[in-house]
């Protein structure tokens, strides 16, 4: 019987590394070391207590998986949190972290490949073991993968139109032929793709320090560095840095629209409605980035208004692309609500009738004017979030992700950038918007 508690097992490295070098680290002033090997920490130290979250990045996207075939990149993560550690199978090994409060999950982009989560104060010793085992030698059996693939396709089957899967739908319908689609297709697990995988981990952790370690959260200094002088001497290191490819994306222009039914079965026909996506490219920098943001406020709140009395229930998120090419999307859900729930006399409205709703109200965003007043509220609003997710260990990591993998610094200097967000910027961001990529899509 597998003892989950048991870490024996875990790589223990043998000797030091020293603190080269500590500088600030310019948004979220923690520190930033560079030790002797070359492996570079960035420190944080929070008012959450008893647990800190963590992100180990190393350069390298998915362009360098040998003989990648088009969509397989979206199982590339999936590969690394199968593959087992320490003579340990990849379910007993994550087994063994969740039974010590650990939580570890893998991302893997164009850009770098990525390894988060967050774990007990008490438990950065197991963390950092836990890494190292990762890092020095991997495993997938021909069962588990096999296992991995009847699940996929299951998982993809079953869930093929809830709204997360629907916005991947979107986004592959305004690039067709993009070769790195972050939508999976069981269709695309091929049987040597472990294999493929497994080369591109090893060159990876072969160049820790092409890439950073973050630990944001209930951490103490001294103790950390003294953890870090023990366990970063066991990542191997070396003088081969990445770069990324140049890889180009035909992005459709105009509108596309698309029908389909609803499934039958458990979900029972909830997942009818209209989904709606916009993408426009715009050049990332903080301004245009806080432009956006006040527009997606915006946006949220004349979309809700405009569904009052209506009988229909709408949903808007947004996503960030930085690569292949920088692009804002915006997405919607219309979905009727259940007729039981709504005032007597009210009917729940078709799918079509929402479409119809929405087109109207979006044709109308781009030349409607706004006043002070509600400008003030949307930049405040946007204030609160940015100054809130600072706050927050989980976001500081991904926003430190953002600066040193995609280059892209969209936090110092936003108190400033958010107030010089003006009517016309925000209607210069709306009719961008309304104007790019966009896709219908309309679940019967």
């Amino acid at each position: 019987k597998t003892d989950y508690g048991d870490t024996l097992s875990l790589y223990t490295p043998k000797g030091k590394v020293k603190l080269s070098s500590e500088t600030t680290e310019t948004i979220s002033q923690g520190k930033m070391w560079t030790f002797s090997n070359g492996i570079k920490v960035i420190y944080k130290k929070t008012d959450v207590k008893g647990e800190f979250h963590y992100a180990l990045m190393l350069r390298g996207g998915t362009a360098s998986v040998g003989e990648l075939r088009s969509g397989e990149s979206a199982f590339v993560a999936d590969m690394l949190m199968m593959s087992g550690a320490a003579g340990l199978d990849g379910e007993d090994f994550h087994s063994m972290l969740e039974a010590n409060g650990i939580s570890m999950e893998a991302e893997a982009n164009l850009s770098d490949l990525r390894i988060k989560g967050r774990a007990p104060k008490s438990k950065l010793d197991l963390l950092l073991r836990s890494l190292l085992s990762l890092a020095d030698s991997r495993h997938i059996s021909a069962q588990d993968y096999e296992y991995y693939r009847q699940c996929e396709a299951l998982r993809i089957d079953m869930s093929n139109m809830y709204v997360r899967d629907v916005n991947s739908l979107m986004d592959s319908l305004m690039r067709p032929q993009y070769f790195y689609t972050g939508r999976k297709n069981s269709e695309n697990l091929a049987d040597d793709l472990p294999e493929r995988c497994e080369h591109y981990f090893a060159t990876q952790f072969s160049k820790v320090n092409d890439g950073f370690l973050i630990l944001v959260g209930d951490l103490d200094e001294e103790t950390l560095k003294r953890e870090l002088g023990r366990t970063l001497v066991g990542f191997r290191t070396g003088k081969q840095f990445a770069q990324r490819p140049k890889i180009s994306a035909d992005t459709k222009k105009g509108t596309i629209t698309r029908f389909s039914e609803s499934s039958s079965g458990v979900l029972g026909g909830l997942e009818r409605g209209v989904s709606i996506a916009l993408s426009a490219p715009v050049a990332y920098n903080i301004q245009n980035y806080m432009n956006f943001r006040v527009a997606v406020e915006l946006l949220r709140k004349k979309l809700v208004s405009g569904f009052d009395n209506v009988g229909g229930a709408i949903g808007i998120s947004d996503r960030l692309e930085v690569f292949p090419e920088e692009r804002l999307n915006v997405y919607f859900t219309c979905s009727p609500c259940y007729e039981g729930g709504l005032p007597y006399g009210m009917e729940s409205p078709t799918p079509f009738a929402l479409l119809e709703r929405t087109r109207s109200i979006l044709e109308r965003i781009p030349s409607m004017s706004i006043s002070k007043d509600e400008l003030k509220a949307y930049k405040a609003l946007v204030t609160n979030e940015f100054e809130s997710s600072l706050k927050n260990p989980s976001n500081l990591v991904d926003i430190m992700l953002m600066r040193y993998s995609d280059g892209k610094d969209l936090y110092t200097g936003y108190k400033q950038a958010i107030n010089a967000v003006d009517e016309k910027k925000v209607k210069a961001m709306l009719s961008a918007l309304c104007s790019g990529a966009k896709v219908e899509y309309i679940i019967l």
